[in-house]
């Protein structure tokens, strides 16, 4: 057969038998008539046999692929790919000019059709390690050109191979594994770093986890990400409030409602309705301390610091502490649980404990203590006594006592007259009475103290000194 030709022209008209068979879809015997062109022809040109060998295991991978054939068709783009491995890719369009004017084939692309179709035949069959190696495969084979041209492909297929991990890590965060969720999220993340979303909710399940640094460089990388949205602001405020870096806290849950006022979307910017600011927190917060001190003394001692407050005092001292911060931070998130909230931390903060005694020799007025630290002054007479009940309190948990010695402006008949009408709201409305009873010496050692129960309210029983 093709005895007048040469043996170059016979072997590349057996090529094409071998590729008209294929298109008849003689496909075995057009696959046995290349093996034997591989075989019998030592001195041929192998590589347009091995060319024609890996064009033919695509186009039966697209088909199986197509059919559905996942498994079939991952097996042809390997193939494919071994055949390339035993060819030069360098120029072969140019080479095999023939077979690209008669067939229309696109050679040039054969490779990168290859390695694409086989990641992509592995995914379709759920085996998403095989296709992040073959994907990691074809990027290591190809140059830097090609790397440019398939990036958008390259793209969308991570996507699509990140979709499980995704999906099973929502999952396992609706769930509340929280340690499952991490690492599905990592795991995508180590495919692409791109999508906010993700970041986010690795942040809450870390949240979950109470990693609220680790949390906080999530919320951090939202934000480098979407720098518009809200979301990361949000779960940076969370994961300085469980820090309990309360101010950090508050300065990030500001710059989320600014975001959220200047959202582009009415939706979006609907939803700042659903918080408070800090200053309609600390409105609401100042309306509660009102309610409680108006059935409160008009001054107390701070048994912390030994001074004497006013109203005013004890509340540029409570927006000073941690447990305010606090607050503000919580009910600006939550606010359908702010005034139970506000209640339950006001009424414990300035909860106070009232002296209950007989006065006796030199008892210290407002004037002696005023100004002063009641702990540093000399103990003697009423002094000690007072001292004594200021850390009786103190030492029961109360930040607030009250007596009538020192508490009271005796000067000021206005007010003296108020607080004799208003002590018996005051001593109603104490959280603790201490009872000092000088006439009763100590049952044991000096400044023995005798708990009681008394009408839901514990009483302490200070003798003697």
């Amino acid at each position: 057969m093709y005895t007048d030709q040469g043996p170059e022209t016979t072997h590349f008209l057996l090529l094409i038998k071998v590729i008209a068979l294929f298109d008849a879809d003689q496909h075995e015997e057009a696959d046995l008539l290349l093996k034997e062109l591989v075989a019998g022809c030592p001195n041929a040109d192998t590589s347009a046999c091995h060319i024609v060998e890996a064009y033919l295991h695509v186009q039966l991978g697209i088909k199986a692929l197509d059919g559905a054939r996942r498994d079939e068709a991952a097996d042809h783009f390997t193939a494919a790919l071994s055949s390339s491995n035993s060819s030069s890719k360098s120029d072969i369009h140019e080479i095999y000019e023939d077979l690209v004017v008669i067939f229309g084939w696109d050679l040039k692309s054969l490779w990168l059709t290859a390695h694409q179709k086989r990641c992509q035949a592995f995914l379709s069959a759920g085996k998403v390690n095989e296709a992040l190696e073959s994907h990691k495969s074809m990027m290591d084979n190809i140059d830097e050109t090609t790397k440019a041209s398939c990036l958008e492909w390259s793209t969308v297929f991570i996507e699509q191979c990140s979709a499980p991990f995704l999906a099973s890590g929502d999952a396992a965060l609706a769930a509340s594994d929280f340690d499952r969720a991490i690492d599905l999220y990592s795991a995508v993340i180590d495919l692409t770093s791109r999508f906010y979303a993700v970041f986010a909710n690795r942040s809450k399940a870390k949240l979950g986890k109470r990693l609220w640094m680790e949390a906080l460089l999530d919320a951090q990388k939202v934000i480098q990400l979407n720098p518009s949205s809200h979301v990361g602001y949000k779960l940076k405020h969370a994961a300085f409030h469980g820090a309990q870096r309360y101010d950090e806290a508050i300065v990030a849950f500001q710059t989320m409602l600014s975001t959220l006022d200047h959202a582009p979307d009415t939706e979006t910017r609907n939803l700042r309705q659903q918080y408070l600011s800090p200053s309609e927190a600390d409105r609401a917060i100042r309306r509660v301390i009102d309610a409680q001190l108006d059935n409160a003394p008009m001054r107390v001692l701070d048994t912390t610091t030994g001074l004497l407050c006013d109203r005013e005092a004890q509340i540029r001292t409570f927006k000073s502490s941690i447990k305010y911060k606090e607050l503000v931070s919580s009910i600006i998130m939550h606010p359908e649980f702010r005034m139970k909230r506000i209640e339950e931390v006001v009424i414990t903060y300035f909860q106070y404990a009232m002296l209950s005694h007989r006065w006796e020799g030199k008892e210290p007025l407002l004037q002696d203590i005023q100004g002063k630290v009641v702990y540093e002054l000399d103990p003697v007479g009423g002094i000690k006594k007072l001292q004594s009940f200021c850390k009786t309190a103190r030492d029961a948990g109360y930040r607030w006592a009250w007596s009538d010695t020192c508490c009271i402006d005796k000067n000021n008949d206005v007010e003296l007259q108020a607080s004799v009408k208003s002590m018996f709201v005051w001593y109603h409305h104490s959280a603790l009475t201490v009872v000092y009873l000088s006439d009763v010496p100590p049952s044991s050692k000096s400044g023995a103290l005798v708990w009681q129960e008394v009408a839901h309210r514990v009483d302490i029983v200070m003798q003697h000194c």
